[in-house]
Parts: C-alpha cells; sequence; structure tokens
C-alpha cells in the first residue's frame, strides 16, 4: 500500500508483452471462471506515461461460483498475492498482486464479474484513452506532476480522482454516441 516513491515512467511496449504473457498463465489457470480478461489501466493505453504496473481484469460470470470452486487459490498458484482486505472498499472485486523477485509489483490483477458496471467503466476508459491523445497526454502530464508530491499510492489516486471522473464522463459519452 505505501510506497517509498510513486514512480511514473514513459510508455514502454514491453507492458503489452507482459500482459499477453499473463493473460496465457491465467487463461490456463482460470479457464473454468473467465468469461474475458483484458489489459486495463494506464499501461494499457500507448504513449501514456503511467506506474510500471500491469493491471489485469478478469470477468468471471458469478462471484460466487469463482469463491466456491476455490478460484482464489489458483490464482495464488500463479504468483498472485491475494489482498483480501481491500474487499472492505470494493467487496464485489477480488484483487490480487504479483511481484518481481525483488519484491517489486508487476502486476494488479482485479477479478470482477463481466456484467458489474466496474468492467465497463475500465475498459470505456481504456479505450477512450486510447482513442483521444490530447486527453491521454493531458492525464499523463496530471500523473507527471503530482506523482513526486506523494508517497502513498491512495493519495496519489485521490489527487487524480477529479480529473478521472471528468474523462469517464467524457467517455461514457463518447460510448454511448458510438454504440459501445
Amino acid at each position: 500500500m505505501f510506497l517509498k516513491k510513486i514512480v511514473v515512467v514513459d510508455y514502454d511496449p514491453a507492458w503489452t508483452k507482459r500482459y499477453k504473457s499473463e493473460e496465457t498463465i491465467l487463461r490456463k489457470a482460470l479457464a473454468a471462471f473467465i468469461v474475458d480478461i483484458q489489459h486495463i489501466g494506464s499501461t494499457a493505453v500507448p504513449n501514456l506515461a503511467a506506474k510500471p504496473i500491469v493491471d489485469i481484469m478478469v470477468g468471471v460470470n458469478s462471484m460466487e461460483q469463482f469463491d466456491q470452486m476455490g478460484g482464489v487459490s489458483k490464482v495464488e498458484a500463479c504468483s498472485y498475492q491475494y489482498r483480501q482486505w481491500i474487499e472492505v472498499q470494493i467487496p464485489f472485486r477480488r484483487y490480487f498482486i504479483k511481484e518481481d523477485d525483488q519484491g517489486r509489483r508487476i502486476h494488479n490483477l482485479h477479478l470482477v464479474e463481466y456484467t458489474h458496471d466496474w468492467w465497463k467503466r475500465h475498459i470505456v476508459f481504456r479505450d477512450y484513452l486510447r482513442t483521444h491523445p490530447d486527453e491521454r497526454d493531458a492525464y499523463g502530464a496530471l500523473k507527471r506532476k503530482i506523482a513526486p508530491l506523494h508517497t502513498d499510492v491512495m493519495q496519489y489516486n485521490d489527487a487524480k480522482s477529479d480529473f478521472i471522473k471528468q474523462l469517464e464522463a467524457k467517455a461514457f459519452q463518447w460510448a454511448d454516441k458510438n454504440g459501445l
């Protein structure tokens, strides 16, 4: 949760390769549950500055089924760490992290029901930024500006919140207009 420093770096095409590698692993391990799997967050948007942590979203039909059939242990078997305490804030999501050999977080895994609004919001936001370079660049500039001011990721996220809400509103208008 607490970082010594929030690091925002230039876009790295290797993030897509890291996502694809994890997608393959997760599809195998969670085949009984997955409806869809997507690369989300800033690392999924070409040319957007980001923290170098690849966000992955797994959509399932039923969270209840996932829980009852030992889904958490199947994700943990893929070297992810379950962060159950996050469910106090977001009870409809199962959240996991993966670290590299040096203990640096390299992946966030968000598991939600495919029909939940959380799923659509993240896909629409990502696709909007992919197709609106001025908005993408403004968001990247904001992240670069505020990252050095924060050592706590939650405070950093709060500092972006108003801007993100404005972008999300635009993204949903864009999605509705384009039938997405």
